[in-house]
């Protein structure tokens, strides 16, 4: 269990404040206020609402007594719930924004440790000056803007100094970049993104906010086409693993498999037509093969053959894309390598190297011609 000290000194980095901000508000020593976070000892009762009015908590919290987090949490968000049923958010006066902030700011006054009660405190602060952009709903007077601006600052930068999860982190400074650039202030707003792990292009999408606000639109563009390249290999990979999964489920759902499988290539088609790159055409007949397969299971041995025409086709619409794109003899037989091997394992996973229902029928063998022919 935490000791009184050692909440005193959490409570106290907390709020940004030293050992002498504390001894200059309670006029005590120094020397004091370190007895009191060593636990060797305690303050005098008279002292202690002086001392959670500095720190900015309740008596309750200081202590460490007198309080149910969950119970509160739960009553706290019922009410926000029924904030957005009675107020309206286009309206200064009758605001459920800022009505949220405030029950937020009082639950974290009792809970300063609930670093998710800050974030959201400050997350509210955010949307309500979003909604007063251009004074088309609303004006905030220019003082409480300013104050209202500061608090929630603060709020994000104490988690970001105190917070140990990751996630939080991460959310804590992007939402310190909108802060940012709600003033214009780039330089801080470049310095926080830049502390944001690239994951998935997390900082791109910061730093895309960031470029489109300043007007730097090149810059903008060139990370959100590197954003749409993760983004679209990330939500393949989502897609492959989805139709592999209904489709070993047996028979019984090979229907929904090949479904999957021709939205999968539904979906690679769109990014292969932008650039045409040979990855992007071999994960489309993969997926094709995969599909061919599928049918083949359920004796849909016409709509397999189409399938591998479909794979001939567009062997051959990339074969010759590339090669009056300038393509080497080396690429250019890696292409025919790949569709060669996809096509014979169109029905070989189904039906195996005796069973050659698919192999001898004359639509396949023309698909394979096809290919070969390619020069």
């Amino acid at each position: 269990m935490i000791t009184f000290g050692q909440r005193l000194k959490i409570l106290r980095k907390e709020g940004c404040l030293t050992q002498a901000d504390i001894a200059e508000q309670l006029m005590v020593t120094v020397q004091t206020v370190s007895k009191w976070e060593c636990d060797t000892s305690m303050p005098d009762i008279s002292q202690i609402v002086p001392l959670a009015s500095v720190l900015g908590v309740t008596t309750d919290c200081l202590l460490g007594v007198g309080t149910d987090e969950k119970a509160d949490r739960e009553k706290m968000l019922e009410q926000i719930n029924d904030f957005g049923k009675a107020y309206n958010c286009e309206t200064y006066e009758n605001n459920a924004g800022y009505k949220a902030y405030e029950l937020y700011r009082n639950y974290i006054k009792k809970y300063p440790l609930d670093y998710w009660g800050k974030f959201h405190c400050a997350q509210f602060i955010l949307g309500f000056f979003d909604n007063s952009q251009g004074g088309q709903k609303y004006k905030i007077p220019e003082e409480e803007e300013q104050k209202l601006y500061n608090v929630g600052v603060k709020l994000l930068l104490t988690v970001i100094n105190q917070d140990k999860d990751p996630e939080r982190l991460i959310h804590a400074r992007s939402l310190l970049v909108g802060f940012y650039l709600y003033k214009d202030e780039y330089t801080k707003a470049e310095a926080i993104a830049m502390d944001i792990p690239n994951i998935f292009g997390l900082r791109n999408m910061d730093m895309i906010n960031i470029y489109d606000k300043k007007g730097e639109y090149e810059k903008c563009l060139e990370l959100a086409e590197e954003n749409c390249s993760w983004f679209a290999s990330a939500y393949i990979d989502i897609l492959w693993t989805r139709a592999r999964r209904i489709s070993i489920f047996g028979n019984s759902r090979k229907q929904e498999a090949i479904e999957a499988w021709r939205y999968l290539e539904k979906t690679i088609r769109l990014i292969y037509d932008r650039n045409k790159i040979t990855g992007c055409f071999r994960n489309l007949i993969n997926a094709i093969c995969y599909r061919s397969n599928d049918h083949i299971a359920i004796s849909e041995f016409d709509s397999s053959l189409t399938a591998c025409e479909e794979i001939r086709d567009l062997t051959v619409e990339h074969y010759n894309y590339v090669k009056d794109k300038g393509g080497e003899k080396n690429e250019l037989l890696k292409i025919k390598e790949i569709a060669q091997n996809t096509l014979k394992r169109s029905y070989f996973i189904s039906l195996g190297e005796p069973d050659n229902i698919i192999d001898n029928d004359p639509r396949f063998r023309k698909c394979q011609e096809d290919i070969e022919a390619l020069s």
